[in-house]
């Protein structure tokens, strides 16, 4: 087994064409599952090149974004890591390719405050998640594990057809009153109420 590793070759650039590729933000659309696809169809559509030109316009700059978010319901998605070389938000270098992603394991589950999603625009949500992942890629098997298995959940996520606010996670409810579950022994509502850091 490998880590993903990067699978597009060309450098970033963005097509002469004009574009007028925007986030969808249309929740039904983007309930729809994307079909499968292969390489050369992603290469034909330009589909890196749209979802990279789709973050450099977003209302804030993203990690990533599947193609349905671009409006092209296949099953792709793109996505930067901060420690990658070469890529700053200026300049996002070659990234990584998802291809008919799958996953197939999930570990070290985690909660995780403050996930938000481009085509939700100005909401976060606290979401269930897990630091490793084993998972199918363009038909090999890979591993990923901290922000870069977070992003890969979201991507494949919407591949899927389901939302970030389809993964909130409520934990049991705790009165503004109640002490607060930190164990800071003040009352929730003056210690980590709204601050989103339940842990739980």
């Amino acid at each position: 087994m490998k880590n993903l590793k990067k699978e597009v070759s060309i450098p970033f650039k963005f097509p002469e064409a004009n574009l007028n590729t925007v986030i969808i933000t249309d929740i039904e659309y983007l309930r729809q599952i994307s079909k499968e696809t292969t390489k050369k169809e992603v290469e034909l559509q330009n589909i890196v090149y749209l979802i990279q030109y789709a973050l450099h316009k977003g209302w804030v700059f993203g990690y990533g974004l599947a193609a349905v978010q671009v409006g092209i319901p296949l099953a792709v998605g793109w996505y930067w890591l901060s420690t990658d070389k070469g890529i700053t938000p200026q300049a996002l270098g070659e990234g990584h390719l998802l291809i008919n992603p799958k996953i197939l394991e999930m570990k070290e589950p985690i909660i995780k405050p403050g996930e938000g999603c481009l085509s939700i625009p100005g909401k976060t949500y606290t979401t269930k998640r897990y630091n490793r992942i084993v998972l199918m890629n363009d038909g090999h098997r890979c591993s990923a594990e901290g922000i870069e298995a977070q992003i890969i959940q979201h991507e494949v996520d919407h591949i899927n057809g389901i939302l970030i606010s389809d993964r909130e996670y409520h934990s049991e409810k705790i009165g503004r009153n109640d002490p607060c579950y930190c164990g800071s022994e003040k009352k929730y509502k003056k210690c980590c109420l709204g601050k989103g850091n339940n842990n739980e």
